[in-house]
């Protein structure tokens, strides 16, 4: 084994820890309070990228007329991003950050590593993340000492802004309050999302062992302890999708099992769904973030407001108020409309139905149901574009087809 893929497993093993020094210019306040999406931030995974790109670039590499003028209209486009955005330095830093996630893909795509050594390095971190998650909410806090080292914040029930949830036995009535586990993520979906993907892609894998089968029973209990509803449903179609394209079921039979799955869940589990479908404080909150990128990108229709800059404009386009909920909006397709705009989006369009061409043509058709997946959490949350972790996920997402098997 090179020593560069040494570096990418190592990597792939980190990537649900958050441990990274944060920096705090200025620039990254927004309303006098600091911005975690904001600050410069320099993760223990940027490190092991940079070793892993630094290891293997000495190599040769054949490079065509193309990728050169992809690469010169890439860098027009960027510049622009960042010169007309009202928050250049805010930008400027991520696109550093998207440049690194960039070439790590591109590695991947060149280098093609091992499935089996990928999916192995998965099944140990999924393994350990759930059961942090498990004791956190056993412990209904944090657990402390040593596993500070790998991201895991402090907290317990009483922390401001913690995550909750009303655990109820079969109505709304009866309930108690408990901690959703969190394990080294920021948030109890983050975990979600990627418990949920790393799931479906040890099913593609299809190598039964000890090791692949105690990741997915863990990973399924910690999975339902996060109590992310709209990843439950997401998580349904994936596993049965990937399961009937593996044993080779036929498309009535797979939406069926789907639809039965999707309605008994959503029976035996209806005290969690309730407030989906319920003008609750979230879910009005969230439709502000929408209203407000919206008006964001009729503000700046063709470039966008600058990558990674919507947080600093959002009190400009939210009404009056003594407390604002800076989140970035809850769907990475208005976030990626109102930073980027027509422009930006119809090249990541134009990407992305490469990309699906190119999985149409693999015999196994499971990648393309995980990066649907994929599009699917999207439409629910943002970390999957906002966050360290979900940056790396994603990357792993959209190469998992270049994987040599």
């Amino acid at each position: 084994m090179a020593l560069h893929q040494l570096f990418f497993y190592l990597t792939i093993f980190l990537l649900p820890t958050q441990l990274g020094l944060h920096f705090w210019p200025d620039w990254a306040l927004v309303l006098g309070r600091r911005i975690d999406y904001l600050s410069p931030t320099i993760f223990l995974t940027d490190i092991t990228i940079l070793i892993t790109l630094l290891l293997w670039i000495g190599s040769p590499h054949k490079i065509t007329k193309k990728q050169v003028l992809f690469f010169l209209c890439s860098c027009i486009y960027i510049l622009c991003n960042i010169y007309f955005s009202p928050s250049p330095m805010i930008v400027f830093f991520r696109w550093i950050k998207i440049i690194e996630f960039s070439l790590l893909g591109y590695y991947i795509i060149y280098t093609k590593p091992s499935l089996k050594k990928t999916i192995f390095f998965l099944s140990i971190a999924m393994i350990y993340s759930s059961f942090i998650a498990i004791s956190q909410f056993i412990l209904q806090h944090s657990t402390g000492n040593t596993l500070w080292y790998l991201g895991e914040r402090s907290f317990d029930q009483s922390t401001a802004g913690i995550a909750r949830v009303n655990w109820c036995w079969f109505t709304t009535s009866k309930c108690i309050e408990l901690l959703r586990p969190y394990g080294t993520f920021p948030h109890p979906n983050v975990l979600a999302g990627f418990l949920i993907i790393s799931i479906c892609m040890i099913l593609y894998h299809k190598k039964n062992s000890v090791l692949h089968n105690s990741a997915l029973v863990i990973s399924v209990i910690t999975l339902i302890l996060t109590f992310s509803r709209g990843i439950w449903l997401i998580g349904i179609i994936g596993i049965i999708t990937t399961l009937g394209l593996r044993f080779k079921k036929t498309i009535p039979q797979i939406l069926l099992f789907i639809i039965l799955t999707c309605f008994s869940c959503i029976f035996i589990a209806f005290p969690y769904f309730y407030a989906l479908f319920n003008n609750n404080e979230s879910v009005i909150l969230r439709n502000e973030l929408s209203i407000a990128a919206i008006e964001m990108w009729k503000s700046y229709p063709l470039i966008g407001v600058g990558l990674n800059a919507f947080l600093t404009q959002l009190p400009t386009y939210l009404s009056s108020r003594y407390i604002y909920f800076l989140q970035p909006p809850h769907s990475i397709y208005l976030l990626l409309l109102s930073e980027l705009g027509i422009v930006g989006v119809s090249c990541i369009g134009w990407l992305l139905y490469k990309l699906i061409t190119k999985l149409l043509r693999l015999p196994n058709k499971i990648p393309l149901v995980i990066l649907l997946m994929f599009g699917l959490l999207g439409s629910f949350d943002h970390y999957l574009i906002t966050l360290q972790q979900g940056q790396l996920l994603t990357t792993i997402i959209l190469t998992l087809g270049f994987l040599s098997k």
